[in-house]
């Protein structure tokens, strides 16, 4: 059976870009591919406090659809696209897309 690492808070050492009020979606890219946003960032496990998991969204901001997501969660591995965790990383990004970095 394959051991897992989860990324824990201490190892998060940049400051994210957008991070969430309850800080446990942190946004630390963005970029902008034509008409697409890719949004980069950690979201904390629900089941394992204190461990993050790293997720990718493809989003496009002017139908507000998500067009891809990655997550390195069991439910994605398992299941598929989406999980919780990218649905999660895309709407704390839609919430704070207006608002500049809160630090």
């Amino acid at each position: 059976m394959e051991t897992r690492h989860f990324l824990k808070l201490e190892e998060l050492v940049e400051d994210p870009i957008i991070e969430s009020k309850e800080k446990d979606v942190k946004i630390y890219g963005l970029t902008s591919i034509g008409r697409k946003l890719d949004i980069l960032g950690y979201v904390e496990s629900e089941s394992r406090s204190g461990a993050f998991h790293r997720v990718s969204a493809e989003y496009e901001p002017s139908s507000k659809n998500l067009i891809y997501g990655n997550c390195d969660c069991e439910a994605y591995e398992f299941f598929g696209n989406p999980c919780k965790h990218i649905l999660k990383l895309r709407n704390v990004y839609i919430r704070n897309s207006n608002r500049p970095n809160q630090k």
